[in-house]
Order: structure tokens, then C-alpha cells, then sequence
């Protein structure tokens, strides 16, 4: 009889110590949504228009979509007012390096616009190993395909201050090479450190969301 007792306190000792974790779990979890909250900016930027099955960070795509290279610091230097999805001129070694190797960098690369044309500048593609004497240039501009409306739009915004198109992404899609352009504000300093506050506020609201299902 005394077994069994022994055996009913211990059940519901840990029982309540299980409660307890749960209880703990949502105070964090309520914490952490006022952390963010009380953090944001007081007049945040726009959200950018996203493309039907893309995500806000250019990271998700849609079906028929692979992603190549993603240009996150574009996303903490910037905010992105708006997007495009444009078409690059690419040379068969290209497209057969970012096919086998997905060897792109995006660092330091942007848009430019001369004599009605958009150019990607500064973007990196790694040389294909089995080009021998054909092999592209690593970091030659590259044309992008857009409707001529597009451009034209986009070099007068770029005229005004502060504003600037950058390269958010390159992925395929049906095949075919696209790239992911957008329309960027520089973020000022205080913008900088509302963002990492915010991501790493959702780092630890993860956690503990994995923390509380596993309870």
C-alpha cells in the first residue's frame, strides 16, 4: 500500500513539474512577443510585394523553382521597397557552372542602367572547370531582360536620393535563370540594429516554441 502511494506522489510530482515547464515556456513565449513589439520601429518600412509561392526574404520558392545564391546583406542594408523578376543574358559556361556547382556570389554586386539597358554588375560566377579557352569572364556585367517600361521606371527612381537596385537573388525557374532585383532604401543605423534585435528575438521565439512542443 505504502509502494503504491510512493508511486501516486511521484506521478504527481511530475506531472506538476511538466505543468510547471509548460507555464514557464508560455511566459517566455509572451515575453519575447513584447520584446519584438516594443522594439519594432514606430513607422515601419513598407512590406515588399512578393512573388505567388516567395517569401518576404527571397528564401522560399515557388514550385519548378531552385534557388542558386540568396543576398542577405542586401536584406540588412536595405529596405526593399519593391521587386522584380527580370531575365539575365548568361553564356553557355555560365549557365553549366551555376547548373553543376551553383557557384555565384552576389557580394557587392548591383544594378546599372546605360542607354535603356539594366546590367547586372559585379556578380561573380565561377569559371566552369571543363570550359578550357571558352570560359566567361568571372565578374563581366551581365544583361538583364526587362520590359523597356521597367527600366525606365527604375533609373528615374534610382536618380533620386538615396535610393539604389540591387540584386536580392538568382534561382531557376522552369529552366530558365532569373533574377531577383529590388528597389533599396539604405537603412540608417538605428534601422541596422532593429533588425538584428528582431531576428534574434525570433531565433529565441523558435526555441522555445520547440522547447514547449517537446514538453
Amino acid at each position: 500500500m505504502d509502494g503504491q502511494n510512493k508511486k501516486k506522489r511521484i506521478d504527481r510530482m511530475n506531472r506538476m513539474g511538466r505543468m510547471g515547464k509548460r507555464i514557464f515556456c508560455c511566459f517566455f513565449l509572451i515575453l519575447c512577443i513584447l520584446f519584438i513589439h516594443v522594439n519594432s520601429p514606430v513607422f515601419p518600412p513598407c512590406a515588399p510585394k512578393t512573388r505567388p509561392g516567395g517569401r518576404g526574404d527571397g528564401t522560399m520558392r515557388g514550385m519548378g523553382e531552385k534557388t542558386i545564391v540568396n543576398n542577405r546583406r542586401a536584406w540588412h542594408e536595405y529596405h526593399i521597397l519593391d521587386k522584380w523578376e527580370a531575365g539575365i543574358v548568361l553564356q553557355g559556361t555560365e549557365v553549366k557552372s551555376l547548373r553543376i556547382k551553383g557557384a555565384m556570389q552576389l557580394k557587392d554586386s548591383y544594378i546599372d542602367f546605360e542607354k535603356g539597358e539594366a546590367f547586372l554588375v559585379g556578380a561573380h560566377i565561377s569559371p566552369y572547370e571543363m570550359g578550357n579557352i571558352f570560359n566567361h569572364a568571372p565578374e563581366r556585367p551581365r544583361k538583364l531582360l526587362l520590359h523597356k517600361r521597367e527600366i525606365a521606371k527604375l533609373a528615374s527612381r534610382v536618380a533620386e536620393k538615396g535610393l539604389t537596385v540591387a540584386p536580392l537573388s538568382v534561382y531557376f525557374k522552369d529552366g530558365r535563370v532569373k533574377v531577383e532585383i529590388g528597389l533599396c532604401q539604405g537603412k540608417h543605423t538605428f534601422d541596422k540594429r532593429a533588425s538584428i534585435k528582431e531576428r534574434e528575438s525570433k531565433r529565441e521565439l523558435d526555441r522555445a516554441m520547440k522547447s514547449f512542443r517537446k514538453g
